[in-house]
């Protein structure tokens, strides 16, 4: 049930990614036998507008979807829910869907839960070692633009976000 579960979402997805995410999300790469694939998101407003930033989704092929995809942000970015630096590159985006996860949500309800976390980001229960529960949203939306256009936030020195897979961050020292 399975890999044809799966199959049958992947077609789904790549017809219909560009509409139900107005542009915003599109598969950037996918192995053979659908295990993996990478989503690249470019936010085209709010806070994380003109970011690109890539989501590798891993599934167990012959579980799925009776098990949860593993999920990890590849890019650095400075988000509460989204763990991308300490060396965590797996497993490291915090979504209520993947904790609470039914069978019946599919790859479509995943990729819109990822966009979802780009415009509302819960500040109260953070998931990065970057972040207290005590920040205020005036100094976390001035360090997200920082951390895009290049900048030292809570000592992490983030490069321009402009180019696909080239951004990073880095301890400052």
């Amino acid at each position: 049930m399975g890999s044809k579960t799966l199959m049958r979402q992947f077609r789904q997805l790549m017809k219909t990614i560009n509409n139900f995410s107005n542009g915003q999300a599109k598969v950037s790469e996918f192995s053979d036998n659908m295990d993996e694939m990478s989503i690249l998101i470019r936010p085209n407003d709010g806070l994380y507008k003109g970011g690109e930033f890539i989501f590798k989704i891993e599934l167990e092929v012959h579980r799925y979807p009776k098990t949860a995809p593993v999920i990890s942000c590849e890019t650095p970015i400075y988000h509460p829910n989204i763990d991308a630096y300490n060396g965590c590159l797996f497993d490291n985006v915090c979504m209520n869907i993947l904790t609470d996860w039914e069978p019946s949500i599919d790859l479509e309800g995943v990729v819109q839960a990822l966009l979802y976390l780009f415009y509302h980001p819960n500040l109260d229960d953070p998931l990065s070692s970057m972040f207290t529960s005590e920040i205020s949203t005036e100094d976390y939306e001035a360090n997200v633009k920082k951390s895009l256009v290049g900048g030292v936030v809570n000592g992490f020195l983030f490069e321009k976000n402009n180019e696909i897979g080239r951004a990073s961050c880095r301890e400052r020292v």
